[in-house]
């Protein structure tokens, strides 16, 4: 369970972040063209590190993360784009939202395994569903959540490949992936990690979550003990009248 606590951790500080990615300009003459062309941006915010002048101040907002950054809700642009716009555009757009969408997936469902395999993990009173299907439930669930993962990495680097050689918007411009890029990858890493270990754990992991059964008679019985005897495993079940069965 480190691996999923681990993978939805790192998804949600990926998700909530900007710094997927990072443009920069070595134009030091022009100082309002620097200001312009020096920004990082994730899902929902651009931010820059000295505004331009051309925003108006009323379309900024204040940024938590760096102290003096100025950041532009982009993600109202997924809500209500521009009219007229081009093909290109328009699989930008696309792409953009399938970016948002798969973040989004792959939070919910890590969070549900994990919630799963701990109360899986931790029974309460009696019961009496069986552990293996439990886990193989998580384990395809598990399967969805890194397949998020990785499309949404992807998306978000198909929309910014589009942007650089179709559209030319970073042209002569320094463009890097960030760190929250990063985190992404990483997360969808651990959540393949956890579906690897959770296959193994519905193939090598008896039923052990069912405290009361019943034999072919329907008498009631209760596991008592088990213990070794010369390398065979001797096991005792006791009827509810004490009788050994």
């Amino acid at each position: 369970m480190i691996s999923m606590a681990l993978a939805l951790g790192l998804g949600v500080l990926a998700a909530i972040t900007d710094h997927w990615f990072i443009v920069a300009t070595r134009d030091l003459e022009r100082p309002e063209v620097m200001k312009a062309t020096s920004f990082h941006f994730g899902f929902w915010l651009k931010c820059f590190n000295d505004p331009p002048n051309t925003y108006q101040q009323d379309e900024l907002m204040s940024e938590v993360v760096g102290e003096g950054d100025k950041c532009l809700e982009i993600y109202r642009d997924l809500i209500n784009p521009k009219d007229n716009q081009s093909s290109t555009e328009e699989t930008v757009l696309a792409l953009s939202r399938a970016y948002v969408l798969l973040a989004l997936i792959f939070i919910g469902a890590q969070l549900s395994v994990l919630v799963t395999m701990v109360c899986c993990c931790c029974p309460c009173g009696r019961s009496h569903f069986k552990r293996a299907g439990v886990c193989c439930l998580a384990a395809v669930v598990q399967l969805v959540t890194s397949c998020a993962g990785v499309g949404c990495a992807i998306c978000f680097l198909a929309a910014r490949e589009l942007e650089m050689s179709e559209l030319k918007l970073y042209a002569h411009l320094d463009t890097a992936w960030g760190w929250s890029f990063v985190l992404m990858w990483a997360a969808a890493g651990c959540a393949l990690l956890a579906n690897f270990l959770l296959v193994c754990l519905v193939k090598y992991t008896p039923d052990t979550y069912s405290d009361l059964s019943k034999d072919e008679k329907g008498e009631k019985f209760y596991y008592h003990h088990s213990h070794e005897h010369l390398g065979d495993v001797i096991k005792a079940y006791w009827t509810e009248d004490g009788q050994v069965f």
